[in-house]
């Protein structure tokens, strides 16, 4: 992520409504997350690789920080 920049970037806060606002993000948006309390364990990751397993990912369990709109073209769309 050093050399990447993102136009835009949401907070999440163990936040949750009826609509989950992390998967309206485009897949390759990219997601810092981490469960409040543990900073040890912080996970990068896509979108698209955690959107497989939504049903078992309790959004309100993490903390999270979600960039999307790659400015550099570091991320190549298919």
């Amino acid at each position: 992520m050093p050399q990447m920049y993102f136009e835009d970037c949401s907070v999440f806060r163990g936040t949750y409504g009826r609509v989950n606002p992390l998967f309206q993000h485009p897949e390759d948006a990219v997601l810092l997350i981490w469960k409040p309390g543990d900073y040890d364990h912080v996970y990068f990751m896509f979108v698209s690789q955690l959107y497989p397993h939504h049903e078992q990912f309790h959004i309100h369990d993490w903390s999270m920080v979600v960039f999307s709109r790659e400015m550099t073209g570091a991320i190549k769309k298919s």
